[in-house]
């Protein structure tokens, strides 16, 4: 629907998989930073991992199928 009809989306969830697959775009937010970024750009650069990590997680799993 944003790519034929021009218009803008605004999709809100705690579930990182199902952003990574379907947003164009993805805010995250974290006690001291801000990032407005593409699934593949936040996984290139380690933003991910560096979140999940300060969380005792782990991020081996997430890919991006791109959208």
């Amino acid at each position: 629907l944003t790519h034929t009809h021009n218009k803008a989306i605004l999709f809100s969830t705690h579930d990182l998989t199902m952003a990574l697959q379907v947003c164009d775009l993805i805010w995250i937010m974290d006690d001291e930073t801000f990032y407005a970024q593409t699934p593949t750009q936040l996984l290139q650069d380690g933003v991910i991992d560096t979140l999940l990590r300060s969380y005792g997680l782990q991020s081996h799993h997430f890919t991006h199928s791109g959208s």
